[in-house]
């Protein structure tokens, strides 16, 4: 695991858009190691339980009791250990004896040996698995984590994961987590939000139009608004977050609804007798000031987040979609209704337009 977690460090030291590179590899505090010699305790009859409990009292301190004094906050301990010019002093355990099943009383010293300097090593868990951490910040262009993970990705031969947290330690894996795994968790829910939100307005449109075609023609310009959502940000130089995908996800709503709009203007005019071309042609014309004031109001109330950090992603969405979804869904929406769903519509539209005559004229 060390030697993976090395090179990935040195994958991602090779990257200059890599900043606050770090890792949990770095030497911890080093240590004085004082060995306990077995073979003269055995002869000796010395237990290395006294030694390790003689070590205790002479490293740590032991609490006696406590004194309860009103001018501190909280009781004031009483602590028992050695002076720290003994404890940090070269022979900490001098003067020190232990018991002896064969001598009586056995110096300490006589048992330990010479001390040896280690170094502390760390032990990092993540879900009760053993992990070593490499974090690294990026910076400049590519501020995005995303970025540097997809030019980072093939450089490093082991599996990489996202979102599952591997259970096997047996074999070496890269998991991406911090920010990463943020950003990945929420586009993700809120892909999933926006897959609901689109069955249930084709459930709605279904239900109001009565055709499972008109829908789609209905929903065609919610991919549409995507042609000014990203160069939007791109004009403006600010990145597609979270907050872009809340955007995009509510100007759905908005779009789905000017194209009801187009939608039932046109069927409007073939009830009244209009031909289906015609329809289309004055649903584009009429309807489009409607359209207009809709997208001016969401562009004047989305402006005033234009300059808030977090929720600028929101307004560029909402302004810039909303724009190109109304100008290009003026042309898309008649077209592909003509196209689409125009003659089957107008049969429809005619069968269920007599079959009302036919009711009226039985009542009369």
């Amino acid at each position: 695991r060390h030697k993976v977690a090395q090179e990935v460090f040195k994958a991602l030291e090779a990257e200059p858009s890599i900043v606050d590179l770090d890792s949990t590899l770095r030497p911890e505090r080093p240590r004085l190691v004082y060995p306990f010699d077995y073979s003269k305790a055995g002869l000796l009859g010395v237990s290395a339980n006294s030694a390790a409990m003689a070590g205790r009292l002479t490293f740590s301190e032991s609490p006696l009791l406590t004194l309860k004094d009103i001018s501190h906050p909280e009781d004031v301990p009483v602590m028992l250990s050695l002076r720290d010019s003994v404890r940090s002093g070269k022979k900490p355990f001098q003067g020190q004896s232990l018991p002896s099943f064969e001598a009586g009383v056995v110096q300490m010293e006589d048992v330990v040996g010479k001390p040896r300097q280690e170094e502390s090593i760390a032990l990092y868990r993540k879900n009760l698995k053993p992990v070593t951490y490499v974090m690294a910040e990026l910076a400049g262009e590519e501020e995005a984590p995303v970025y540097g993970i997809l030019k980072l990705g093939p450089q490093i031969p082991y599996p990489q994961r996202t979102a599952a947290v591997p259970w096997d330690t047996q074999e070496p894996t890269v998991k991406w987590d911090g920010e990463w795994f943020i950003t990945y968790e929420v586009f993700r829910d809120l892909g999933g939000a926006f897959a609901v939100v689109m069955v249930l307005i084709y459930i709605l449109v279904v239900g109001w139009f009565r055709s499972f075609l008109v829908p789609l023609v209905i929903m065609a310009p919610i991919p549409i608004s995507l042609i000014g959502i990203l160069p939007g940000h791109y004009l403006t130089g600010v990145y597609f977050t979270a907050t872009s995908m809340i955007g995009f996800i509510a100007g759905a709503g908005i779009i789905v609804r000017n194209s009801i709009i187009l939608v039932d203007f046109i069927e409007h005019q073939i009830a009244r007798g209009m031909d289906l071309k015609e329809a289309v042609v004055s649903a584009g014309v009429l309807r489009f000031r409607p359209m207009l004031l809709t997208a001016a109001a969401v562009v004047a109330g989305s402006a005033v987040m234009l300059f808030d950090p977090i929720f600028q992603g929101l307004a560029v969405s909402l302004m810039f979609g909303e724009v190109a979804a109304t100008l290009l869904s003026r042309f898309a929406v008649p077209i592909l209704y003509y196209w689409l769903a125009g003659k089957r519509r107008v049969q429809e539209i005619k069968a269920h337009r007599g079959a009302g005559e036919e009711g009226e004229s039985h009542v009369h």
